[in-house]
């Protein structure tokens, strides 16, 4: 079995990142500090609800309306994938989840989520998915000297 190096150092495995089926993998691979951190991710990575949830994330995080000024989610708004009844303030490319501004803190408390990428959640995440894949680019390509999504590691960038 190939792997690939995960953002944040961890092996993942080629098969697992082609056809996305194997729950268990993606389970074992996860950082036990999201586990511990988030609980509520981990748990959603044992059931298989993680990789909807990432896809719906990142759909959603790309039309979102700047300018509301509340913290309770309004129409067009990204909502926190913890809380979900809260506005997001930002997106994490290494979890692939909306943050509220209670939920991000331990972004900014604990070492290893020190080193995730947070953005802002506007529009401009267009700018930082795979045009084919709708991924976050996460993978430097040293052959292409860009930055790719993990698919097109498997697929393209070998």
């Amino acid at each position: 079995m190939s792997y690939h190096q995960g953002a944040e150092g961890g092996a993942i495995p080629k098969e697992r990142q082609k056809d996305g089926s194997s729950n268990k993998d993606l389970d074992e691979t996860m950082d036990p500090d999201m586990k511990s951190v988030h609980p509520e991710i981990a748990e959603s990575v044992s059931s298989g609800y993680l990789s909807m949830k990432i896809g719906t994330s990142l759909v959603h995080s790309l039309h979102v309306k700047e300018g509301a000024s509340s913290q309770r989610k309004g129409p067009g708004e990204v909502h926190c994938d913890i809380c979900s009844e809260v506005k997001a303030v930002k997106f994490c490319l290494t979890c692939t989840q909306s943050y509220c501004e209670t939920h991000v803190r331990k972004h900014y408390t604990v070492p290893k989520l020190q080193r995730h990428t947070l953005v802002e959640v506007t529009g401009d995440l267009q700018e930082r998915l795979c045009q084919e894949h709708h991924r976050a680019l996460e993978v430097f390509c040293r052959t292409d000297q860009m930055l790719i999504c993990l698919e097109c590691s498997v697929t393209k960038h070998k």
